[in-house]
């Protein structure tokens, strides 16, 4: 994984959150998605304290709206040059 840059969606916490600290550890960057934007300032902070050369960003934004996904892949591209992967762990809960 190393100098892959990766997309989490769902990155601010559980199975998200653990995919993050596990791709930057195997020197992964990449973006860290979530729609809650305190816990995705939070997941950043604590994965910095386990991986300090951890390079990401953080994106908020709902998975759901394809404008917000073109967004965050957008943004990804912007910061790393690139998109080598995504790891899509982020839920849409149907009716």
């Amino acid at each position: 994984m190393k100098d892959q840059v990766m997309i989490v969606t769902g990155a601010a916490m559980g199975l998200g959150l653990a995919a993050a600290k596990v791709l930057a550890a195997r020197g992964a960057a990449g973006a860290l998605v979530d729609y809650n934007a305190d816990a995705l300032k939070t997941a950043q902070a604590e994965l910095a304290a386990e991986c300090p050369q951890a390079k990401t960003i953080t994106v908020t934004a709902d998975v759901s709206d394809e404008a917000a996904v073109k967004r965050y892949v957008a943004a990804t591209v912007e910061a790393f040059g690139r998109v080598d992967g995504l790891y899509n762990n982020a839920g849409i809960e149907g009716r």
